[in-house]
């Protein structure tokens, strides 16, 4: 069976096309694939090393319940990347939560003081005197009740955030979170986000690089710092496209891969080729001609920011563009013809395609994380018994707001709030 008719097969059998709010441009996730990409990931880290927990970033699925599945088969806490996120998951039952992103700005600070009095698992990152001095101080004002969980981002290639990876200049910023009554140093992360999607040998050696810079710093600290006996308790660091790389280093205690579980064509072309697709794009044809076939999703629909979107089997030799905020056109070309007159088009069906207007077409995502952030709904597909089993009612990492429990488990997941950073 080509992939586009195993979509379309799983989506009439779920009779979701008869979902009284199923419309295209639909995100689609397959819950099975999602589960069996996860059941992946956890078996080939435990078999590389048992003692490395893998902690998701869950920016690419911004669900609670689907966050849980993840907790169920034994992940060490999960990574949001913003506290918008923790605060959703928080309410979802969450609680060992780390923000990877350095936070700061008043109404940030408000919210963070808000949500670490109300869970002390929650943890951030900083790398900078100035943020650990001004948390310190909001912590003090604040009134909190336990010291907040603090680890140092080291910048260890990416060149984003991140303190440089001088031990000197390490050691200061440990020795002033140390000092602050108001805060908990508990350990390293290093986001080597620059070569997740290099080619296999590159990233391999670049990642093995950055993992001995970063567990370098880790040692080095420790040795300044043993007449106090302090040791850092979590190394984190890692991606879908490296996670597995980092964890042959043994002081490497997790990491926080993200994508693996929905994954996207630009991983699947580089680091991610073990993981299934298990988001999708479901398009609907409005217009067809001798040179392109037009889609009813554009730029609102599907992200560009790591290429376009892939059509799949049988069409896997067509090129997906937009072609502005609500049209996109398949083309046997990467740009497709432009016919100098109207007379040169000709509506029939295109390129021998056999599609027609009306009919449905499956796109994969180039990047998981910011087509998401682009849609209101995502539809489930999925056998009935994985969604009863692994999925309770919907608290969107967008808005907080709970399905009432009395309602029955839908296929669609609402997700709202787009946009902000907070």
């Amino acid at each position: 069976m080509a992939v586009q008719d195993f979509w379309l097969e799983k989506l009439r059998r779920d009779n979701l096309l008869k979902h009284p709010d199923f419309d295209t441009p639909a995100l689609l996730l397959d819950l099975d694939l999602f589960v069996e990409n996860a059941q992946l990931a956890f078996s080939a880290l435990k078999r590389i090393n048992s003692k490395t927990k893998i902690r998701p970033h869950c920016k690419s699925i911004k669900s609670p319940q689907l966050a849980r599945i993840l907790l169920n088969m034994g992940a060490n806490g999960i990574c949001v990347a913003k506290l918008s996120e923790a605060e959703v998951m928080m309410n979802g039952g969450i609680d060992d939560i780390l923000v990877t992103t350095e936070i700061a700005g008043p109404t940030k600070l408000t919210k963070l003081m808000i949500l670490a009095a109300r869970n002390p698992e929650l943890k951030i990152v900083v790398d900078n005197h100035i943020s650990v001095a001004t948390l310190s101080d909001w912590c003090a004002k604040a009134g909190l009740k336990h010291q907040l969980k603090i680890l140092i981002d080291i910048n260890v290639g990416q060149n984003r955030c991140g303190i440089e990876p001088d031990c000197d200049k390490v050691l200061a910023l440990t020795e002033t979170i140390l000092a602050s009554g108001h805060l908990q140093l508990i350990g390293l992360q290093g986001y080597e986000g620059h070569i997740q999607q290099a080619k296999p040998e590159q990233m391999q050696e670049h990642c093995l690089k950055a993992m001995q810079l970063l567990t370098s710093l880790k040692l080095q600290i420790e040795s300044a710092l043993k007449s106090r006996e302090f040791v850092f308790q979590t190394i984190t660091t890692g991606g879908t496209g490296s996670f597995l790389t980092c964890a042959t280093n043994q002081y490497i205690t997790e990491v926080q891969p993200g994508s693996f579980c929905t994954m996207d064509s630009s991983y699947k072309s580089s680091n991610g080729t073990q993981f299934a697709n298990a988001l999708a794009v479901a398009t609907t044809v409005i217009s067809t001609f001798a040179d392109r076939i037009v889609v009813d999703a554009g730029l609102k629909s599907l992200s560009t920011d790591m290429g376009n979107a892939k059509a799949i089997e049988p069409y896997q030799g067509y090129h997906y563009s937009p072609a502005g905020d609500e049209h996109g056109i398949l083309s046997k070309s990467e740009a497709p013809s432009k016919p100098d007159t109207p007379s040169e088009l000709d509506e029939v069906k295109s390129l021998d395609s056999g599609l027609k207007p009306g009919d449905l077409v499956i796109l994969l995502p180039s990047h998981c994380d910011t087509t998401l952030n682009l849609h209101d709904h995502l539809f489930l597909v999925g056998d009935e018994e994985t969604l009863k089993t692994q999925f309770e009612p919907i608290i969107t990492a967008r808005t907080g707001s709970a399905v009432p429990e009395h309602l029955r488990i839908d296929r669609k997941l609402k997700i709202e709030g787009r946009g902000k950073s907070q």
